[in-house]
This record gives C-alpha cells, sequence and structure tokens, in this order.
C-alpha cells in the first residue's frame, strides 16, 4: 500500500492576529462565540484525559456543542470588514476562515480557499437556540450560508471587538480579549497533501 502516489505540497500563507497587543498566527480559522466556547471546554476536558480514542473526542465534542446551545450566551459584538463596520447583536458565532472546514471537518465556510488571499468570514445571529439547533445538520452538507440568519464576508483586514473580553479559539487553542484585528501574513506553511 502506498501512503502517496503523487504527493503534492501546497504552501499555505497563515493568517496574522493581534489581541491584547500580542501578534500571533493562525493556520485555518480564528473565531468568537460559539466555536470557541465549545474549543475551551473540549480543551479543558482534554488537559483532564477525559479522552480515550478519536470517537470518543467526536461524541464529547458534539455533547458539548449541544450543551452550549442549550446554555449558552449570544454575544454583542462590532465587526469590521475592510473599513465596513457591523453592529452584531445576539451573535452565536463569528468565525474567519482560511479554509472551509473547523473543528471535526465541519465545512463552515465552504467558499474559503487557501488559494485566495483574503478570508471568509461567516456569522450566525438573530437566531433561537432552538432554531441553531435545527441549523447544525445544514452546516454537516455546507448549505447552512443560505439562510437569512447565516451571514458571509470576504476581507483581508478583519477586526472583532465588544466591551468585555471574549473567549477566542484559533486552530482549536483558546484565549481571551476584547478585540481581535486579523490579517494576511507574509508568513507560509508548507503542507503535503
Amino acid at each position: 500500500m502506498k501512503v502517496f502516489d503523487h504527493p503534492e505540497s501546497i504552501n499555505l500563507r497563515l493568517g496574522r492576529y493581534e489581541s491584547d497587543n500580542q501578534l500571533s498566527y493562525f493556520t485555518t480559522s480564528i473565531g468568537v462565540g460559539l466555536d470557541a466556547d465549545v474549543a475551551e471546554t473540549v480543551n479543558q476536558k482534554r488537559k483532564q484525559h477525559r479522552f480515550i480514542n478519536s470517537g470518543n473526542r467526536r461524541s464529547i465534542y458534539m455533547k458539548t456543542t449541544f450543551q452550549k446551545i442549550i446554555r449558552g450566551k449570544t454575544k454583542n459584538l462590532s465587526l469590521n470588514v475592510d473599513g465596513s463596520c457591523i453592529k452584531m447583536n445576539n451573535t452565536w458565532l463569528v468565525t474567519v476562515n482560511r479554509l472551509p472546514y473547523f473543528g471535526i471537518c465541519l465545512p463552515i465556510a465552504p467558499k474559503a480557499s487557501w488559494t485566495q488571499q483574503d478570508f471568509v468570514v461567516t456569522t450566525v445571529n438573530s437566531l433561537s437556540r432552538w432554531l441553531l439547533l435545527l441549523l447544525l445538520p445544514t452546516i454537516l452538507i455546507g448549505q447552512h450560508s443560505r439562510l437569512k440568519s447565516v451571514n458571509e464576508y470576504r476581507g483581508s483586514v478583519i477586526t472583532i471587538e465588544a466591551d468585555t473580553r471574549l473567549t477566542f479559539q484559533t486552530d482549536g487553542t483558546t484565549g481571551r480579549a476584547k478585540r481581535l484585528k486579523i490579517n494576511s501574513s507574509n508568513r507560509k506553511q508548507t503542507f503535503i497533501r
């Protein structure tokens, strides 16, 4: 059995973000809201050695997602995409993607591509928690962007701000900040596919 018949290397331009005057990089996505809250809880459980195998990890991820939707709170944010400011109330999620997938291979930003210079920003707001639960299956097949409460934007410089410190996630790692400034960097990472 051959692992790679025709391996192809990809030079992916990394995203760069600044939070609380600290500069860092990400490969696939950065986000606030539901995805960050889920990542924070799953990471805490991972540190407590509650994971046995990848199947168990997926079930914990899905269970945590349902719990965060049922008990979670929406956020009030300000989103700026290339100079256009958008006030967002009752926001469940803002994710900035370089690649289409996050988490357990959910196509949250189906139009994102590693070959493009800009990011795809996906937002979910003004949606009841019960409708959000019904939205989940549409994410699995990449059809959620057709819904009224889901918006997509393209941009190269994105700022997310809130009045209080928010949990954010970058490629599954979490942190806290009141303001995130996101743009492309000249730094590249090589991947084999």
